[in-house]
């Protein structure tokens, strides 16, 4: 928690689209304040929000200092002003009125902002909301469930026995398998099997039950209590129970903001060797398609020929693309250049030469990066760094890569201003000692992030140990949308994928 703390607590009155901008339409005001790692929290206030579950819900997040806390009514979110915050909460209340004070031009803004990455959190009323039940028509339709018993809705108050899952368990931060929590007539929850939307993740189901007379008892059990949901690119926690009205639960409310909440920093899709699905690897064709397919960045294999030169090359496979089988440090660049690293992709890329770096980086675009991999020792670390000078690119345009720790210490020594991540595996049995040893060897060596493989595990505790120690995470090799999911779920600052424009459009990311 300490590395969350870091911030002062801003409170704002978002009752109009113009003071919903004081608090989170600026980022550039938040960043100018060296407050990076703040999440920005819109909070439902407007007709159908309860008063108690209001209290109850601002006392919880006032004691996060790491969080920027806005009150948003209904006519500030269908102006748009979800879309410069992480995560937008709707509290205990009337679900009815809440949809219905939205109207549709508002709930297809909270759709479109989760949809985009933003992260959705229900209490009670609020997950409500969420649900896709065919009997509501105010409904968001962003969690795949139907509430059961609805007709008594009205079942009663007081504390009831949740069971959590493994999962649950993590999310919530809890121990043990049972938690004791306040219910105040939330929703029984259970899958509606809708083809379009994503299956939820039951990570608490109810154990005991609340009935008043005149409901049946024996409904409750079993059913539902928390769910977890993804809709689009964004996070969706429902809870039927109360935890931010329940004494000692609140960090149960602060864990979850940090689970639902986007990135911190956009989520920037960099294409592997260019866009190279469609393109042969490592060539001029792949590096401007990527360009076209709406990458942010190129990620490039570098290696150094015999006579010094630094050249886009993966020496692994060279047999592949060029039919050839050589060591790249013992070929010249006049030798390397009359490969033909392009016909085995088709045709129409005949000729394709192995490219230097200079060239790579001749044509870059404003606001798009390339990412480097030094797929050479140390010893090619000054003949990159002299052909980075000489391209007239900007620092943040750059960032260097390597799997060999001392090309990271050698580049942060000779550049300390340039950006650098050091690639890793993680194995499957990793263990928090396993992190804590990672991390501290990133450190060392000067490494301003770490570059992890999508086959290794995305544990949770490595992604959240990584943060905490302000380190950036890059994930590498991702060619699904569930795994890009898992990717953004761990914090992942930028994806690395095949098919850029493909991944972008599947989890609805903005190209600006």
């Amino acid at each position: 928690m300490a590395s969350l703390s870091l911030f002062p607590r801003r409170l704002f009155w978002g009752g109009t689209a113009g003071l919903a901008v004081l608090f989170c339409g600026l980022l550039a005001n938040v960043q100018a304040e060296g407050d990076a790692t703040a999440i920005r929290v819109a909070v439902y206030d407007d007709a159908g929000s309860g008063a108690d579950a209001m209290k109850g819900l601002m006392s919880a997040l006032e004691k996060e200092p790491a969080l920027h806390v806005s009150r948003v009514r209904a006519a500030a979110i269908r102006a748009g002003e979800l879309d410069a915050c992480d995560v937008v909460i709707f509290p205990g209340g009337m679900s009815t009125t809440q949809g219905r004070t939205l109207g549709e031009d508002g709930r297809e803004r909270v759709r479109t902002f989760v949809r985009g990455g933003g992260g959705y959190i229900g209490f009670c009323a609020g997950a409500y909301l969420a649900s896709c039940d065919r009997d509501y028509d105010w409904s968001l339709n962003i969690l795949n469930a139907n509430v059961i018993d609805k007709e008594h809705w009205a079942r009663g108050v007081g504390k009831v026995d949740l069971s959590l899952t493994e999962e649950g368990r993590r999310l919530m931060g809890v121990s043990g398998d049972r938690l004791n929590i306040y219910y105040h007539q939330g929703p029984l929850l259970a899958p509606a099997g809708r083809t379009d939307l994503a299956a939820y993740a039951p990570v608490a189901s109810f154990e005991t039950e609340v009935v008043k007379a005149g409901v049946a008892g024996g409904l409750m059990k079993g059913t539902t209590a928390v769910a977890a949901s993804h809709f689009g690119g964004g996070k969706v926690l429902c809870f039927s129970p109360h935890p931010e009205m329940t004494e000692g639960l609140h960090e149960i409310v602060h864990r979850s903001i940090r689970w639902a909440a986007r990135p911190p920093a956009r989520l920037r899709i960099v294409a592997q060797r260019g866009a190279s699905f469609d393109a042969p690897e490592n060539t001029l064709a792949a590096i401007n398609m990527a360009w076209v397919q709406a990458a942010d960045a190129v990620r490039l294999d570098v290696m150094l020929t015999q006579d010094g030169h630094p050249v886009v090359v993966d020496e692994s496979r060279i047999s592949q693309v060029s039919g050839a089988s050589f060591s790249v440090s013992k070929q010249t660049l006049a030798s390397l250049r009359q490969l033909d690293v392009g016909a085995w992709k088709g045709a129409k890329y005949e000729g394709e030469r192995v490219p230097t770096l200079a060239q790579a980086l001749a044509n870059v675009p404003s606001g798009k990066s390339v990412f480097i991999e030094i797929k050479c020792g140390p010893e090619g670390v000054a003949a990159i760094l002299k052909t980075i000078e000489a391209s007239g690119l900007a620092r943040d345009q750059l960032r260097i890569i390597a799997r060999a720790a001392d090309a990271i210490a050698a580049s942060k020594s000779l550049r300390p201003d340039l950006q650098a991540s050091w690639s890793i595996e993680l194995p499957p049995d990793s263990a928090p000692t396993d992190f804590a040893s990672i991390i501290a060897q990133a450190q060392a060596i000067h490494a301003d992030g770490v570059d992890i493989s999508a086959e290794s595990v995305l544990a949770e505790k490595f992604a959240m140990a990584v943060k905490e120690a302000g380190l950036r995470l890059d994930v590498r090799a991702v060619h699904d949308v569930e795994t890009a999911r898992k990717a953004m779920a761990g914090g992942a600052a930028t994806i690395t994928t095949d098919r850029p424009e493909w991944l972008r459009t599947e989890l609805a990311l903005p190209t600006e």
